[in-house]
């Protein structure tokens, strides 16, 4: 997750015993918990220009220096403003629509050149505009102002607001729905489970509910089938091990895929036919991929009800199948 802090985070941040101060307690968690996971904290370029101004000559020496910590993503470059080789970018069309958008949303009534707090309003503006164009995921302030534009800006230009609590829950959020932990298989019987991380599945998928399980623990995959014909099969992602089930169109072999997570899991039921690749994805996020060798359909002349497949479980993470 990207987090981008706005000014008046880190001042609060670094200035806890400013009367002023608020979301101390919130800003040190997130921090934390930034340092504890896979969440990035940066500011953008106009932090630095928006401490230049404090007149505050030992609280000025001791932010800039601090700043120092955190990675800076550009805005749009601005004279008198922007430094050489700071990452600040010439406007282009995109970032001045981006940049009017923002400042429509902000400053209805429009900016006043003339007036004290023209470079505070137009650093906010700026703030935001580096976020989206480097393409971030959540910017965090306690800009009042901002935050009663959050719904506004969600919706377009497309700028997830918070304050810093909120982006303290979020982060928590995430981090809890990355921790692996143990599945189970609602329908366990004896001959339709192979505990290996890859192998093959044989079964007669009129019993059983048409339920066979692979891998185990974290790993556990529970996959449910229905009848079609004698060439294809329905698969499910009703079990409570699995949150998505796809195809993975335009691939013959399990070895072809690259990421897994291309393919479209919007679906509850797919259809796949013999030689056919489906992805899978279990409530840890991990990833496995089966290809259907054969379909027997006992009521269209087979001897039997029979489903035949191979499969791979990503035991390393993400969803690469071509070095498993």
């Amino acid at each position: 997750m990207k987090i981008t802090l706005d000014n008046n985070c880190i001042i609060n941040l670094f200035d806890a015993n400013s009367p002023s101060a608020t979301s101390v307690d919130e800003l040190n968690e997130l921090m934390q918990l930034a340092l504890s996971s896979d969440a990035e904290i940066a500011i953008t370029t106009r932090v630095e220009a928006d401490l230049e101004n404090d007149r505050n000559d030992a609280r000025r020496t001791e932010l800039l220096g601090r700043i120092k910590m955190f990675p800076v993503v550009g805005t749009v470059a601005r004279w008198d403003v922007s430094k050489w080789d700071s990452g600040d970018v010439w406007g282009g069309y995109d970032t001045t629509r981006i940049s009017d958008e923002i400042q429509k949303i902000l400053f209805p009534g429009g900016l006043n050149t003339e007036a004290s707090n023209f470079g505070n309003k137009l650093n906010d503006i700026d703030h935001l505009v580096g976020h989206k164009i480097n393409e971030r995921d959540v910017f965090v302030t306690d800009d009042k102002g901002i935050l009663k534009k959050a719904e506004v800006l969600k919706t377009s230009p497309g700028i997830v607001v918070m304050n810093p609590g909120q982006c303290v829950e979020l982060l928590k959020g995430h981090i809890e729905t990355r921790k692996s932990k143990p599945l189970e298989s609602e329908r366990k019987a004896v001959g339709y489970e192979n505990s290996s991380l890859d192998g093959e599945a044989r079964f007669d998928y009129s019993n059983n509910d048409g339920r066979y399980t692979i891998g185990h623990g974290s790993f556990l995959f529970e996959t449910m089938w229905t009848h079609a014909d004698q060439v294809s099969i329905h698969v499910y992602n009703d079990p409570s091990s699995l949150s998505g089930v796809a195809l993975a169109k335009g691939h013959e072999e399990i070895s072809e895929i690259v990421d897994a997570s291309e393919f479209d899991f919007t679906s509850r039921s797919r259809n796949v036919r013999e030689g056919g690749v489906l992805v899978l994805q279990n409530q840890n996020g991990i990833f496995a991929a089966i290809k259907v060798i054969d379909v027997q359909y006992e009521d269209r002349g087979d001897e039997q009800d029979l489903l035949v497949f191979e499969y791979k479980i990503q035991h390393e993470g993400g969803g690469d199948f071509t070095k498993t």
